[in-house]
């Protein structure tokens, strides 16, 4: 009888494959260095057996893929939903990230109590271990993505979204702190669209345009119910449009550096 399958699992294995076939080495060769069989590594990679925690640190250790495969692990354990592991899989290999952020902080650059404030609020009827999970697995994604030979990042922000108190007066100096601190280092591009402005042409709400290695994009849109992706090129083309269009009615990088620093010291 054939092995069945977990499809949740099938991203995990497939990358722990793939990490193992770019280093040169066999099953029995990664499984004598880890405390598995490879027998149960050859059912990891086929995704016919669920991997513990403590196998799934092994393995990041053991490859140090700089927590690709945690997030994985993290995705399949909890049963994240396929446009979730999607949106992330694509910022894995992106080259260039364009977000727009008319309410919150972008989730990668968010601190660790701005992201703990979020969710508590936003899903009253999870468990705190599930609430310390989702922070833990935010938090790894912006260490990825802002690392020093991670993708381009612009954030357009609008002016309200400094001023919005989350988590408290010094979570938000925090996190305040952070989006200088990257933007100082050119780790990002950061513009913020005045509050004044009339007819903002981002007031349908938060999204990313995440471009890859291989040439493709794909729009992000964020909501409380989940996300949405969309990778038909007509409504590409309108999202890089409308980014067009925010970029246009936003203060430049070096101006709107000063406008964080002013918000953070009025806090």
């Amino acid at each position: 009888m054939p092995e069945k399958q977990l499809d949740t699992w099938l991203d995990f294995g497939a990358e722990v494959r793939r990490r193992r076939t770019q280093a040169g080495k066999s099953l029995g060769q990664v499984a004598k260095e880890l405390s598995i069989t490879s027998g149960m590594l050859g059912k990891i990679e086929r995704a016919t057996r669920a991997t513990k925690k403590d196998i799934a640190q092994q393995l990041e250790d053991y490859f140090g893929t700089n927590g690709i495969l945690l997030r994985k692990w993290e995705h399949a354990a909890t049963g994240s939903p396929e446009w979730f592991r999607l949106v992330t899989k694509s910022e894995e290999n992106a080259t260039e990230i364009r977000a727009w952020a008319p309410i919150l902080v972008p989730g990668v650059l968010q601190v660790e109590g701005y992201a703990r404030a979020i969710f508590k609020v936003g899903r009253p009827l999870d468990r705190p271990d599930e609430i310390e999970r989702l922070v833990a697995a935010r938090l790894e994604r912006g260490r990825t993505l802002t690392r020093e030979d991670g993708p381009r990042l612009w954030v357009t922000l609008c002016e309200s979204v400094l001023g919005r108190i989350v988590g408290g007066t010094d979570i938000m100096r925090d996190q305040l702190a952070l989006l200088v601190e990257l933007a100082e280092k050119e780790r990002i591009r950061v513009q913020v669209v005045p509050a004044t402005t009339p007819d903002c042409p981002g007031n349908s709400g938060p999204f990313r345009i995440i471009t890859t290695r291989e040439g493709g994009t794909i729009v992000y849109g964020d909501s409380s119910g989940g996300g949405n992706i969309v990778d038909s090129l007509p409504e590409v083309r309108r999202h890089v449009a409308l980014y067009g269009e925010l970029q246009a009615v936003a203060l430049p990088p070096t101006t709107s550096l000063n406008v964080i620093r002013k918000a953070q010291g009025a806090i």
